[in-house]
């Protein structure tokens, strides 16, 4: 693999950075709309210098590039780009408000609109060398704010896995998740059994009436 540098750093040394990042976000779509939602409802006051640095790098990972990671490992070209600079906590704040009002807003209302977002985007074939009978789709986007960046990539989360995301029944709970399996209701075994356990108790308490 050639060694020609990302700034300071050897190619090979920013493509395992790029991928272990896309591992922590998730390797499957739902898994990466599943962190987007739990981030959306993170504590933020409560994290230490290290894990702010590991939020920073994951959020701006994920708005470059919202999709899975591709197979061959391998970034698509255009994330070898200056790409958008490292982010602040001002940003990061921005950005999880923009989310928590839309998906919260989906979630209760069934329906969600923001205000007018500009995206612009391009698309090209590109054939692929080992295949030459195969030729793959690359797309890109530009978008005029951090907020419509991040946005544009729950976009395309919800547009394929939307029915997987959820509210939790349970009423000490009722945090907004994504559903691992069609018919799951509750976010956790634990609010299940709690939930369980409050209408067994509900159903002893009319026996002894």
């Amino acid at each position: 693999m050639k060694t020609s540098k990302e700034g300071s750093v050897t190619r090979p040394v920013f493509l395992r950075r790029w991928w272990n990042q896309q591992l922590r976000i998730g390797e499957t779509a739902p898994a990466r709309l599943r962190w987007v939602v739990e981030f959306a409802q993170r504590d933020l006051t409560a994290l230490t210098p290290g894990e702010w640095t590991d939020l920073l790098s994951a959020l701006r990972t994920f708005i470059t590039y919202p999709f899975p990671p591709i197979a061959h490992h391998h970034p698509p070209r255009f994330i070898y780009s200056k790409g958008r600079p490292r982010l602040s906590q001002d940003e990061v704040r921005e950005v999880q408000q923009a989310y928590q009002r839309f998906i919260t807003r989906l979630v209760n209302k069934h329906n969600a609109t923001t205000d007018e977002l500009r995206v612009t985007v391009g698309a090209w074939f590109i054939p692929d060398r080992h295949h030459p009978e195969r030729t793959v789709v690359g797309v890109t986007h530009s978008a005029e704010n951090l907020v419509t960046d991040a946005m544009w990539g729950l976009f395309w989360l919800l547009a394929a896995h939307g029915p997987l995301l959820r509210q939790c029944p349970e009423r000490t709970c009722r945090r907004i998740f994504v559903a691992t399996r069609k018919n799951q209701a509750y976010c956790s075994t634990q609010c299940l059994s709690r939930q369980k356990t409050r209408e067994y108790r509900k159903r002893k308490e009319k026996g002894k009436r």
